[in-house]
């Protein structure tokens, strides 16, 4: 809570003199609307002597956003079919209460966590929302679950703009402060900023700045004492801000978990002693293999199980081969003609990383699609899909645990690139698992709907064009702000059939050749969109053209049925 009660017109007086006018105008606009409401605040912290005369200047900038923020109606999003949903609260401007603890907490279970009501307080301009809001989510995401403020969305309908701040603020253990133009730029930020200093003037670790779009010269001055965290760096330095808040000592795990959560995290290792069965499909081009194992053979475990490992090599980046070169690399000629030579270079070790894939325990059906088979094109109609089609995927039982595990944050909640929670036209946009995230070139992110039972391609009616619409507009955005990636270079597309039977979407640089991105399976949703807007059974009644594995037996089938 704030100290003190609200000041009156002679106490503003006798703040102490700041010489900045600006601060000077930034305080007053703050204290005459604060004096016109009644409202708690620690003026001391601002340093500034108020003016003795009131002023008759508009109340500016500061008045704007609270006028903004009063009007802004929370968004709510409704589904008929699914009234009370378990999906996460909207990260958009709605009011929730503050958490509660839960049960259990992974990643951050000392007691002193629970002292009070938020771990983080996000302290950002009205212009910055978007991007505290994808802070917010990816604070909020992964195992750890911080319990995050962000004011527009957790304040209290009907409190104090100024008093739900203070509250805030003395209620959580860290702030995130988001240096941007526009914060700077911002009275009632600087209020912000003060103020949480105020809160904690001497807790190393507390306050934590975030700078974005701005040079080290711009960094506030009432910051300088601080490190703070580079919005330039990978991810726009959210892994660091996360790491700093868990650093907080009353969120530290204690000794004795730490070491329990490193031993179980050993233990989770996914291959132990293992031998390799056979080359599944190899790609030169790629710099791909597919290797099928037996993991325990060699220890004489009779419940042996099987395995598959891919091995990639990561794409080259830009930076690292400068340094290589620069650095007069030893190179053993192989090969010369003309103005033509070949020569081998040992790489270091930064640029000779393999990622690795593993599928562990796998089954008899991911050995089949991970192996080098010859495909084969089938055109299906609709009748086809409804009498051998969907009847075939029934009886196969596939599971997609998997995707309701990233759903529900059980699994990869902390790779989340964007979240619209809405439960009916909402989805999770997530990078692929081909993608190691390193360069643009083979950028590849997928958007997994919220929505259960929606199957693929073939169960699109017009009810789904909000969910369509938002994932193609939203997904884009979302990948700009993140990537700098226009949606001109984007392509996005479903693939029918899918590789698994819940509905999600492609997003990729338009320039990688990704695998099913070829005309046989690739759909672009642009181009599904305008489809249902003219046929409402579109996809209910047109014939698709299948690539099928040669010994699929759906492609047998398929072959087999009856002209419709």
């Amino acid at each position: 809570m704030c100290a003190g009660p609200c000041p009156d017109a002679k106490q503003l007086s006798e703040v102490p003199v700041c010489t900045s006018t600006r601060a000077k105008w930034a305080l007053s606009s703050v204290l005459r609307t604060l004096a016109s409401t009644r409202l708690p605040v620690t003026v001391a912290a601002l340093g500034v002597r108020a003016s003795h005369t009131r002023s008759k200047k508009p109340l500016g900038k500061m008045t704007d956003w609270v006028r903004q923020a009063l009007l802004r109606k929370p968004k709510m999003s409704v589904c008929a079919e699914n009234p009370a949903s378990d999906s996460p609260p909207s990260s958009g401007p709605s009011s929730i209460p503050a958490p509660t603890p839960p049960l259990t907490s992974v990643g951050t279970s000392s007691s002193g966590r629970w002292s009070k009501a938020y771990d983080v307080c996000v302290c950002h301009s009205e212009q910055d929302l978007v991007a505290a809001q994808e802070l917010v989510s990816y604070l909020e995401g992964g195992a750890a679950s911080l319990r995050c403020f962000l004011q527009l969305r957790d304040a209290a309908p009907g409190g104090a703009i100024v008093s739900e701040l203070c509250q805030a603020l003395s209620g959580s253990h860290c702030r995130v402060l988001l240096i941007t133009p526009g914060f700077l730029g911002d009275p009632w930020c600087k209020y912000q900023m003060l103020q949480a200093l105020t809160e904690a003037p001497g807790a190393e670790g507390c306050t934590i700045p975030l700078l974005f779009g701005l040079s080290r010269a711009a960094y506030p001055p009432e910051l300088r004492f601080m490190y703070y965290v580079d919005g330039r760096g990978p991810e726009h330095g959210f892994p660091q801000v996360k790491e700093a808040i868990l650093r907080y000592p009353q969120l530290m795990l204690p000794t004795d978990e730490t070491e329990s959560w490193r031993n179980c995290t050993q233990r989770m290792q996914p291959l132990g002693p293992s031998r390799l069965q056979k080359v599944l499909r190899e790609s030169a081009r790629d710099k791909i293999i597919f290797l099928h194992g037996k993991v325990n053979e060699a220890s004489g475990d009779r419940d042996s199980e099987d395995a598959v490992v891919i091995l990639e090599k990561t794409p080259f980046q830009a930076e690292q081969v400068a340094q290589l070169l620069a650095g007069s690399p030893e190179l053993q000629l192989q090969f010369g003609n003309d103005v033509y030579s070949t020569y081998r270079l040992s790489a270091p070790r930064q640029l000779s990383d393999v990622k690795t894939t593993v599928v562990y325990p796998a089954t008899e059906k991911h050995l089949q699609k991970y192996l080098r088979q010859d495909l084969c094109l089938v055109r299906e109609t609709g009748a086809d899909y409804r009498n051998v089609t969907l009847p075939h995927l029934q009886a196969q039982s596939l599971s997609v645990q998997w995707v309701y595990n990233i759903l529900d944050k059980k699994a990869e909640a902390d790779r989340i690139v964007f979240e619209n929670p809405d439960p009916c036209d909402g989805f999770v946009l997530i990078p692929d698992l081909k993608w190691n995230q390193q360069q643009l070139d083979d950028l590849y992110l997928i958007a997994i709907c919220h929505r259960r039972g929606i199957r693929s391609l073939r169960d699109l009616t017009p009810e789904h064009l909000p969910l369509l619409r938002n994932i193609l507009r939203e997904g884009q955005e979302a990948i700009l702000r993140r990537y700098q990636v226009g949606g001109e270079r984007l392509r996005v597309y479903l693939h029918y059939p899918p590789s698994y039977y819940h509905l999600h979407v492609h997003f990729t640089a338009l320039g990688f050749e990704a695998p099913g991105s070829g005309v046989e399976r690739a759909h672009l949703l642009a181009d599904v969109i305008e489809n249902l807007e003219w046929d409402p059974e579109h996809y209910q009644r047109r014939t698709l053209t299948l690539a099928l594995r040669a010994d699929d037996p759906l492609l047998t089938q398929l072959q087999e049925a009856p002209p419709s």
